[in-house]
């Protein structure tokens, strides 16, 4: 189907708030210990969630742990519906249309 965007958005590249960064996968949207600024959603400019390797690319369990739930937390998931959302996604893959339809 057809996806036009936002109308009141004309031209993304201007429009788009990425936060403090100038360059992908930076880390000047935290303050203190992890606190993510403001309205932003993505722990890392570049990034739609979280950063599959691990904050700033370290595999540490315990601290993705935390970004998860604080950016699924910013768009009203619980703990279950995080869990179910990247379980579901991850175990059935490309629901997304971007598949071979019969494959899906």
């Amino acid at each position: 189907g057809f996806a036009g965007g936002r109308a009141d958005v004309w031209e993304p590249e201007q429009d788009v708030n990425w936060g403090s960064e100038t360059k992908w996968l930076g880390d000047e949207r935290y303050s203190g210990d992890r606190e993510l600024s403001g309205h932003l959603g993505a722990v890392q400019m570049g990034l739609i969630y979280v950063n599959p390797e691990g904050p700033n690319g370290k595999p540490d369990p315990i601290a993705a742990a935390r970004d998860i739930r604080e950016t699924f937390g910013r768009m009203a998931m619980n703990d279950e519906e995080t869990v179910a959302l990247i379980a579901g996604g991850h175990t059935f893959g490309k629901t997304h249309g971007a598949g071979d339809a019969p494959l899906l």
